[in-house]
């Protein structure tokens, strides 16, 4: 029950996507405590635009609490009227079998 790392990644892509931002990812990582794990994925946007962060977290947030940004720093681009960078953790919980 919840997200694995692998859908995690997936899940990651498809809704920055949507939301309009070009994302490279990170190679995600578990920590595991009992039955759960818990899984994140850190997310890198440059060079976009509020709005497009202001969607990913619309999309995101009707998927808690088994999907949740965790983390989110924002860093104005040198030059560019109302362009930033944006580096997200998104975090996955998974009760595993």
């Amino acid at each position: 029950m919840g997200i694995d790392a692998a859908r995690l990644v997936a899940d990651a892509a498809e809704l920055a996507a949507e939301a309009g931002l070009a994302v490279n990812t990170d190679p995600p990582k578990t920590q595991r405590s009992g039955p759960f794990a818990v899984h994140t994925v850190q997310l890198s946007a440059r060079r976009t635009d509020l709005a497009a962060l202001v969607r990913f977290y619309k999309l995101v947030k009707p998927r808690a609490p088994y999907l949740a940004i965790g983390g989110l720093t924002l860093q104005a681009e040198r030059g560019g009227n109302g362009v930033i960078s944006a580096r997200i953790q998104l975090t996955a919980v998974e009760l595993a079998p």
